[in-house]
């Protein structure tokens, strides 16, 4: 779920078996930012915090895999197939993924990692107000905001969108999909 850490994991795992890193969030804000036509849609649905349609995501990620460094090196998809009619979707294109894994983690605990997250608007260097760095000046930390994302409301509506879809995913996937814990240290799950 958001705040499990997939991300992080997901460069772990990239950068050792030196693969392209995917992330579907980051194609859709990519697209947004430079006014595709596919950005433009998804635009509309990101100012109101709406789920991107599936044939939008879908289609931005199939687009990136089909490029040469992915098609060269291979790739790892992080935060996709989030339902299982994207999964379908990537399985009717002929994109057959090998492993799955999907972190596990209470509802509760991820709603803490969400919700503590802090930002440095000058330097984009994200924090957590239970692991602050030791000696952080108090004109950094004076600094350090919220992502509107973050806020307990919008997390939590996450946290239930995600949920809503992980089951599905590891199921049409089946004995392909493992299933982790991620209350641990990033460390020790790598």
């Amino acid at each position: 779920p958001p705040g499990s850490g997939t991300a992080e994991q997901a460069a772990r795992l990239a950068a050792k078996f030196k693969v392209v890193l995917i992330s579907a969030d980051e194609l859709v804000a990519a697209a947004v930012v430079q006014g595709t036509e596919i950005g433009k849609k998804a635009k509309v649905y990101k100012e109101t915090d709406a789920p991107v349609p599936d044939e939008l995501i879908c289609s931005l990620v199939i687009e990136r895999m089909g490029k040469e460094d992915c098609r060269r090196h291979g790739w790892i998809l992080e935060g996709f197939p989030k339902t299982s009619s994207q999964a379908t979707y990537l399985e009717e294109r002929g994109v057959h993924v090998r492993d799955v894994v999907s972190l596990d983690l209470s509802t509760d605990k991820a709603l803490k990692a969400i919700t503590g997250r802090r930002i440095d608007p000058l330097n984009g260097t994200v924090h957590h107000v239970d692991a602050l760095p030791a000696g952080m000046p108090q004109e950094v930390f004076d600094r350090l905001v919220q992502h509107p994302r973050d806020t307990k409301e919008v997390a939590g509506r996450r946290l239930r969108n995600y949920s809503e879809g992980k089951d599905s995913v590891v199921a049409f996937y089946g004995p392909k999909a493992r299933v982790l814990d991620a209350d641990t240290t990033a460390d020790v799950l790598f």
